[in-house]
């Protein structure tokens, strides 16, 4: 399969764009940051085609930011979505979770973890097939065939 930068080659993007970035906040401050290794733009649908984008979002609380990284992604300003995969990796103050398929919406402050979710960390293992990411709460909720391991949580 190839890249996803390799595709823009393939795509009618209206422009290729070397170390991406975008930031999204409210009253000066920062509530994510978006960096990818290249983008293709789509003027028409209003949409950023992303390679090995990673984004950071900073908490409210003491749990530091939440960082989520994939290979591939997609970016809609329009509609304040942001969508990973295949490889999802999101990690917060210990805990890692694997994902297949991310998708943040922004008008709800949630990100979706959809397909092979496994929540790795702090003595404990967790595998289902849908998770909710509350970046307001600083909630995660596993739903759809949660199945729970504990394990010794290291020296």
């Amino acid at each position: 399969m190839p890249r996803i930068a390799e595709t823009f080659h393939h795509l009618e993007v209206d422009m290729n764009i070397q170390k991406f970035g975008l930031i999204h906040g409210e009253g000066g401050e920062s509530s994510w940051e978006l960096v990818s290794e290249s983008a293709g733009y789509l003027r028409e649908e209003g949409i950023f085609i992303l390679d090995n984008p990673v984004i950071t979002y900073h908490t409210r609380g003491s749990s530091g930011p939440l960082l989520i990284r994939a290979s591939n992604g997609r970016a809609s300003q329009g509609d304040n979505t942001i969508h990973l995969w295949p490889d999802v990796q999101a990690t917060q103050n210990g805990l890692t979770v694997n994902s297949d398929k991310a998708t943040y919406t922004g008008t709800d402050n949630l990100i979706l973890l959809e397909e092979n979710v496994v929540f790795n960390g702090r003595g404990i293992t967790v595998n289902s097939s849908q998770a909710t990411i509350s970046l307001e709460d600083e909630r995660i909720e596993a739903t759809g065939e949660v199945k729970t391991s504990l394990h010794q949580a290291g020296p």
